[in-house]
C-alpha cells in the first residue's frame, strides 16, 4: 500500500521520519475535529435580564468530556470577543456595562459527557443580550 497523506514537519526533522513527534501534523494520525458548533455557523444570543444570570445549555450527545472553545461578544455591540470561559473583559466594557462572570456561582462555565454549560451575570440595572459562539471538538478514534 503506497503511503501517502498529508504531512508537515517540525523545524529540522526530515519528511520521512517514522518518529510522530517529529511532525507538527500528520494525516496518518487522529486528530480532534469540530463535531458541532454554533447553530448555522454563526453567534447565538441569551438575553440576561437586570442584576441576574441565564444559562445556555447545549447538549452535544458525546458520551465523554469533549473539548469546547467559547467566544463571548460581553458588551453587545462592542465587537470585542474574549476567548474562553471565564472571561476578564476589558476595563471600558465593565464601564460601559457588559456582562460579567460572577466567580460567586458555581461552575459558570463547563463542559461534561453531556453538554457544554455557559451562564452569563449580568450586575447591571438593564436587561443585555449577550452574543457567543462556540465549538465543540472530538477525535472520531479512527
Amino acid at each position: 500500500m503506497a503511503d501517502y497523506g498529508l504531512k508537515i514537519t517540525a523545524a529540522g526533522k526530515d519528511i520521512t521520519s517514522t518518529e510522530p513527534t517529529d511532525y507538527i501534523f500528520n494525516s496518518a494520525y487522529g486528530s480532534v475535529k469540530v463535531v458541532t458548533e454554533s447553530v448555522n455557523k454563526t453567534y447565538e444570543t441569551l438575553t440576561v435580564n437586570a442584576s441576574s444570570s441565564a444559562t445556555a445549555t447545549i447538549t452535544h450527545g458525546l458520551s465523554f468530556v469533549p473539548l469546547a472553545m467559547l467566544f463571548t461578544e460581553l458588551r453587545p455591540g462592542s465587537g470585542k470577543w474574549y476567548g474562553g470561559g471565564l472571561p476578564w473583559p476589558d476595563p471600558t466594557d465593565i464601564a460601559a456595562g457588559c456582562v460579567t462572570p460572577d466567580a460567586t456561582l458555581d461552575s459558570l462555565t463547563y463542559v461534561d459527557s453531556t453538554n457544554l454549560k455557559i451562564t452569563y451575570v449580568n450586575g447591571t440595572g438593564s436587561q443585555k443580550i449577550v452574543k457567543y459562539y462556540y465549538f465543540i471538538f472530538a477525535d472520531n478514534g479512527s
